[in-house]
């Protein structure tokens, strides 16, 4: 009867204790895989945006506004991307902080260059006149020079 009672008992140690434990193979990336892999998802990003906003330079001299706009945008796109680089280059920085900062700076640029790209298509230009005198005045909301008359 004893014996009974040990049998599922003994059956149990036996299977379970010659089996080895599964092990997942989660492999985390070394720093240089995970900085190829940043590289790899922002650059095309960030070189995709520095095109679109090369394409506005012209656009936005027009509108002394938006050349104001403009030049402390590309200050600011110029910066972050020298500081991203610099911080996946450096064997000290933290790869991930710089990963979420890549993240971050692509949305908060391609939400920038898609509003300066939208007031771009709003600058229109009117000719002004006075006597024999005409000049073109370029922008958004533009404005005849005072004594001069706008041409229709």
């Amino acid at each position: 009867m004893k014996i009974i009672k040990f049998l599922p008992l003994s059956v149990a140690v036996i299977l379970f204790g010659f089996t080895s434990v599964a092990i997942a193979d989660t492999a985390t990336p070394t720093r240089d895989e995970r900085v190829a892999q940043i590289h790899s998802q922002y650059d095309p990003l960030f070189t995709d945006l520095a095109t679109r906003l090369s394409v506005l330079k012209s656009k936005v001299k027009l509108d002394a506004n938006l050349s104001r706009q403009y030049a402390a945008v590309i200050l600011d796109f110029t910066t972050m991307r020298a500081t991203i680089n610099d911080g996946l280059a450096s064997a000290t920085a933290d790869v991930e902080a710089m990963g979420q900062l890549a993240e971050e700076e692509t949305g908060e640029f391609a939400s920038t260059v898609y509003n300066l790209e939208l007031d771009a298509g709003k600058i229109k230009t009117i000719s002004c006149v006075k006597a024999k005198v005409t000049k073109k005045v370029s922008g958004v909301k533009p404005l005849c020079p005072k004594g001069y008359i706008k041409k229709k």
